[in-house]
């Protein structure tokens, strides 16, 4: 035994390790002592190609749920003829004349939301019978793509005395 233990280096010829600190063992979590229920399993959908009906149908679905903006109209749709505007006696008996300009929000039925004058003719009178007899009018929705949107249209209406009374 002797041979063994001179084939080892001396304890003092060891090489001296660095004293390096070791990190502590992370913690162990102890699984639950009783089972907790877990929710039942749900299958994952089927993944399946777009089909042209169900792009229409997301389209749909879309537009739908975004709300809908006016779309501005050239000229306007009535749904019966408009009466014209009464002249206003006083503004014929000082030859006032004039054009209003009225701009009509209508929603996706037809239906007046706002009247507002865009432009005034500068008479008073005139502009509040234009609003007048714009607010009677009737008209139907403005259609685009085969569906009724909200819109405004802005229609100009004239005052003017012809020599024939």
């Amino acid at each position: 035994m002797a041979k063994a233990a001179a084939l080892l280096p001396p304890p003092s010829a060891k090489a001296a390790k660095p004293n390096v600190a070791k990190a502590p063992a992370p913690p162990r979590i102890e699984p639950p002592a009783r089972p907790v229920a877990s929710a039942p399993a749900v299958p994952a959908p089927a993944v399946s190609r777009p089909t042209p009906e169900r792009i229409a149908q997301a389209a749909t679905a879309a537009a739908v749920q975004q709300p809908l903006t006016p779309v501005v109209s050239q000229r306007p749709n009535f749904a019966a003829p408009p009466q014209p505007p009464r002249y206003p006696s006083q503004a014929r008996r000082r030859n006032q004349h004039g054009i209003v300009r009225v701009e009509v929000s209508l929603d996706e039925r037809g239906q007046q939301l706002k009247l507002v004058v865009t432009r005034s003719s500068g008479v008073e009178s005139l502009d509040e019978a234009a609003l007048e007899a714009v607010g009677k009018w009737r008209f139907r929705p403005e259609i685009v793509d085969g569906r009724a949107v909200p819109s405004r249209v802005e229609i100009p209406i004239e005052f003017a005395l012809t020599a024939n009374r």
